[in-house]
């Protein structure tokens, strides 16, 4: 058993939310969290032929039907990123006619000269293809696709939406993907990798480049006035729908994931600055309880679904240390895709014309091995952050989306055993009303729950540690157990 911090604003625990009354602890959304690089991972994509043809077709998905709502709709709503249908595919197609238009885009696509080049050089390709990269090649692949979007789309009598200026505009871009790849765009990257020492830095660092000179020119466009007639939604399509599908694409591989933070330290100033409100808020102590070797805390939370709904019941929930010297660790893209059905993975990821990806075999070789090395990777992930927060002495407890949907924030307040609060530390600050609150709550709940060892804590500036220190509030203690005693 150990002790473990939670610092909390007086708002959380005595307002709206009532923590400390109802007993729960709240977890967070990565981007409710102060580090803007929380959930940040460094994705790699490098596989066969069958699972690059296979991102483009999804790409291809994703990108008509981005490109159909707004032929429909234009600008009366706005396309967000939760319109982009990764996990879909031409069997959740609604109708029949929608199926066969779209089978003939996709088939238009995936036998064009250029799509098949480029799988083909990246499927052969030793050095991995990062964010910035794939960007700047589904660029290029993006004036190929709205082309045939458009052809086909008037085949079908849907009427074009671009004119023949923007088909001169598709051409050249055409004809410039073509050079480039002449020109070694993909296969030369391993060449430089291997005789260049940093070469692999060296490719990196291009290929950022080419990704803002991609992005400086759409935003000068649009500054210029060449980009005519610009909306919220023509931008979307234009010039952010491949950062967009990139960041949706992530969804395939890990699911959504909420934390509570912890720490193990509670002398740090700037810590209670941070956290603890400019010193005006509260720190609670929990103990934890040692399950196989490591710290846990029972909460009550969804198990499963029943008859009625969720079933929920108190389980153990691990306090994971946060890794602060490794930093941000690739992830193989083709390899983790751990969000679909093994079915669906195969038919729509792993398998092109009946030739199966290498990719799957691990996954189907050992199904239960694999799920294992995925959920550890999914854990590490979350639980980096580089060297200049080494200071929290963070441990995280982890909830994340699967049977249960957790993004309403009233279902990620989970209740807890007041038995596992052993005490709570005040601010330097907390204002004496609050004091005064907190204490008759922690009295109910110690005559409600039988607890007779809670501790109360003032914290203070110790100038011989030059470090926030705590002393016991033996009076408070007295107080709350009297009518015990």
């Amino acid at each position: 058993m150990g002790h473990f911090y939670r610092f909390r604003r007086c708002s959380a625990l005595l307002g709206e939310w009532k923590e400390l009354d109802t007993q729960t602890i709240f977890f967070a959304e990565p981007n409710s969290l102060n580090d803007p690089m929380e959930g940040y991972r460094d994705i790699l994509w490098k596989g066969d032929f069958v699972v690059w043809i296979n991102l483009f077709k999804n790409y291809l998905f994703c990108l008509e039907r981005v490109f159909c709502l707004y032929k429909i709709g234009g600008d009366d709503f706005e396309i967000k990123d939760e319109n982009i249908p990764v996990f879909s595919g031409v069997d959740d197609l609604p109708t029949l006619s929608y199926k066969k238009r779209f089978l003939k885009i996709s088939n238009a696509f995936i036998s064009h000269k250029v799509v098949i080049r480029m799988a083909n050089e990246l499927a052969k390709r030793k050095y991995p293809v990062r964010r910035d990269e794939l960007i700047f090649h589904l660029t290029y692949l993006q004036f190929i696709a709205l082309n045939i979007i458009d052809e086909i789309n008037d085949e079908f009598g849907l009427g074009r939406l671009f004119d023949s200026a923007a088909f001169d505009s598709f051409s050249a871009a055409e004809e410039a993907i073509i050079k480039l790849l002449d020109e070694g765009l993909i296969t030369n990257v391993d060449y430089v990798v291997e005789h260049n020492e940093g070469g692999a830095e060296i490719i990196d660092a291009l290929m950022k480049k080419r990704y803002a000179m991609q992005m400086e020119m759409g935003i000068l466009r649009k500054v210029d006035g060449s980009l005519k007639n610009a909306t919220h939604n023509k931008d979307m399509i234009f010039l952010d729908f491949n950062r967009r599908y990139l960041s949706q694409l992530e969804h395939l591989l890990f699911p959504k994931w909420y934390t509570a933070c912890f720490m193990t330290e509670c002398k740090d100033s700037a810590v209670w600055g941070h956290y603890g409100d400019n010193h005006a808020g509260v720190c609670l102590i929990f103990e934890s309880e040692e399950i196989n070797g490591f710290d846990n805390i029972s909460l009550n939370h969804a198990v499963g679904l029943g008859m009625d709904g969720e079933i929920y019941e108190f389980s153990p929930c691990q306090f994971h240390p946060v890794d602060y010297i490794s930093g941000v660790v690739a992830v193989d893209f083709f390899s983790m895709l751990g969000r679909l059905p093994i079915p669906k993975l195969n038919a729509e990821w792993y398998t092109f014309k009946k030739e199966r990806s290498v990719c799957s075999r691990e996954m189907n070789a050992n199904a239960a091995a694999w799920r294992e090395k995925y959920w550890a990777s999914f854990i590490n992930d979350i639980t980096r952050k580089t060297h200049h927060w080494a200071y929290e002495n963070e441990y995280r407890v982890i909830i994340f989306d699967g049977l249960i949907d957790y993004s309403s924030p009233k279902k990620r307040a989970l209740k807890y055993n007041f038995s596992s609060l052993k005490g709570l530390i005040f601010g330097m600050n907390t204002k004496a009303e609050d004091k005064i609150s907190i204490v008759q709550i922690i009295k109910d709940k110690c005559r409600e729950n039988n607890i007779n060892d809670f501790k109360f804590y003032q914290a203070y500036y110790d100038p011989k540690t030059k470090c926030i220190e705590h002393g016991s509030l033996g009076s408070l203690d007295d107080f709350v157990q009297a009518d015990r005693i």
